[in-house]
């Protein structure tokens, strides 16, 4: 559903792509005439002039919308798959962005891809130690990181809407953004626009913590 065919980065100050089109003109014009009503979003004055529906923003009014519209219920479904996070991290690589995942076990929608070796990693014999049992489930589970995805409804107001300057989550690996703009919704006049921010200190340029 989502291709990233036609991806293309800058590298500084960190990689950020950029990708058209992404969806097909059906798909994206019915997510497009389907976009959730205002009212059910939640305002996140600590990041700017922002409106936002997710997961962890309004969970419950996010997850019965998306139930209920059967656009946003297959573009979910999809982005929780092992193939689309398996595809974003190739396309990644392909485009010199290797984040070294390529082992890494994937979460969907509760259950984990490769959970079938949780059986190869129990007592072959009665009487195995649980020491070495345990030792064998941690290596199943802690050696390959986990991997998932989800994803946001985000309203920005034209009236100065804006999010703050910021640095995402550490645990937050990729960020892909979608704008949702239907014909003469938006005239170039009025500006708008992402900023791409270089660290003053060259010193915390790349740093864990996102200082």
């Amino acid at each position: 559903m989502l291709s990233l065919r036609d991806l293309s980065f800058e590298y500084e100050p960190f990689p950020i792509g950029h990708c058209a089109p992404v969806l097909p003109p059906d798909v994206y014009r019915a997510l497009l005439d389907s976009f959730p009503p205002l009212e059910i979003f939640g305002a996140k004055e600590d990041l700017g002039h922002k409106f936002s529906l997710s997961e962890v923003n309004r969970p419950d009014a996010y997850h019965t919308f998306v139930r209920s519209s059967a656009p946003w219920l297959g573009l979910y479904r999809h982005i929780k798959s092992a193939a689309f996070i398996r595809q974003t991290l190739a396309a990644l690589a392909d485009a010199g962005v290797d984040l070294g995942l390529g082992g890494a076990r994937v979460r969907r929608g509760g259950r984990l891809e490769g959970a079938g070796r949780l059986r190869a990693a129990m007592p072959a014999k009665a009487g195995t130690s649980l020491e070495s049992a345990a030792m064998s489930l941690r290596r199943v589970f802690t050696r390959r990181p986990v991997l998932g995805a989800r994803f946001e409804f985000s309203v920005l107001p034209g009236d100065g809407g804006h999010i703050l300057p910021h640095t995402d989550a550490p645990q937050k690996l990729v960020t892909l953004v979608i704008s949702m703009l239907g014909e003469g919704e938006w005239a170039e006049s009025w500006g708008g626009g992402t900023e791409v921010l270089r660290a003053r200190d060259p010193r915390v340029a790349f740093n864990k913590l996102n200082r």
